[in-house]
């Protein structure tokens, strides 16, 4: 999946990871999008967390873009719901406990 990646950036809490962690992935033209985050969504399920297990995960397709966070269910919910009052095309993925 990674020769479909154009552009990348991240941002993480702070204090801890756990809280929030996002990234953002813009996608080539044509790109299964749904098959490109059901993959993050495998990976960061199949993760073993060390120190706290984050809460929860949300990947939000924006146009060419995937949006994906995961940590508190506060935080990431906080930037679902001001993307999707920022994007009125914005379509979320995946919605899913850790």
């Amino acid at each position: 999946q990674l020769g479909k990646v154009e552009a990348v950036a991240s941002l993480m809490h702070g204090l801890s990871t756990n809280n929030l962690t996002a990234g953002a992935v813009v996608l080539e033209d044509g790109t299964d999008y749904k098959a490109f985050a059901d993959e993050i969504r495998n990976r960061i399920l199949g993760n073993q967390w060390v120190c706290g297990r984050p809460g929860g995960m949300r990947i939000v397709k924006v146009e060419n873009c995937l949006l994906i966070m995961y940590g508190s269910g506060t935080y990431s919910g906080g930037f679902v719901d001001a993307i999707n009052r920022a994007y009125q095309n914005a379509e979320v993925l995946c919605r899913e406990a850790i």
